[in-house]
């Protein structure tokens, strides 16, 4: 399974879940049936995230159910999670999220035919591929220098602290300017955020048009884990989260001020 291994959650060396391999798994299968506090109703297995591959989820299905047929348990409902890939940058492949449900569905209904029992109710869970290409952040670009090397360094007025995923585990994105979004691409810049980080970047080899102190900068599919992770470090204050529709605009979540009274239990560290 092609994913970052921070992604991987669906195997032996993991702090989630219960492992097949030992014993664990089915151990807990047999105490959730014994138990009279419990009403054992189904089975959930969750692989990773930024998933490609549809050989994964059908093995994962296999699984789950041998597991069940060995504990002559058959569930009513089954889920095995989610993490199908979603496409954040023009490299990105073209993954239609139909041939997932599809497959996961197919899965399950040819193990139910198999053994003769009825259909459970399934769950997916398709959040980020919902939620990450609803969402576009907005930065102003700040500082601009290009190094002795050549580098051409774009900062920006966010970073690490409202989308960490780039710093932790490589994630990419693809940046536009939107008030010039039919300008031609004519450099390659690192853009990077404002925290006292080396590892504070958030596009590495991103090509624009020239860019300038001042200018908007959007990063489109970042809808989903971004706000999310985002802390307040090096003393950063949220940004606000807008929703947009037919022409409205809401405020979601206000931008949080470092110097307000719910941060430091005084009525206002500015008086």
């Amino acid at each position: 399974m092609e994913t970052h291994a921070y992604r991987q959650t669906g195997h032996e060396h993991t702090k989630f879940g219960l492992p097949l391999a030992d014993g664990q798994a089915a151990e807990a299968l047999r105490r959730a049936q014994a138990s009279p506090h419990l009403e054992l109703v189904g089975l959930h297995t969750h692989l990773g995230s930024q998933i490609q591959e549809l050989a994964p989820y059908v093995e994962a299905i296999r699984r789950l159910y041998a597991l069940a047929r060995d504990a002559d348990f058959w569930p009513t409902e089954f889920s095995p999670g989610g993490g199908w890939h979603v496409r954040y940058t023009p490299d990105d492949p073209t993954v239609p999220v139909t041939a997932w449900v599809e497959s996961v569905a197919a899965a399950v209904q040819a193990k139910c035919a198999c053994e003769g029992r009825p259909l459970p109710r399934l769950v997916l869970e398709p959040g980020r591929w919902l939620a990450a290409r609803a969402g576009v952040a907005l930065y102003t670009v700040g500082a601009c220098k290009t190094g002795s090397d050549g580098t051409r360094w774009v900062a920006v007025d966010g970073g690490m602290a409202d989308n960490p995923r780039p710093a932790l585990y490589g994630a990419r994105y693809l940046a536009v300017l939107p008030e010039r979004m039919d300008a031609p691409a004519v450099e390659r810049v690192t853009l990077v955020g404002k925290f006292c980080e080396s590892g504070d970047f958030l596009i590495q080899d991103a090509e624009l048009p020239a860019v300038a102190r001042g200018d908007l900068l959007a990063l489109p599919v970042a809808g989903a884990y971004q706000l999310s992770m985002a802390s307040n470090y090096n003393l950063a204050g949220r940004p606000a989260a807008l929703w947009l529709e037919e022409g409205s605009v809401e405020v979601l979540q206000p931008r949080e001020d470092v110097l307000s009274a719910p941060w430091w239990g005084q009525n206002d560290v500015r008086t």
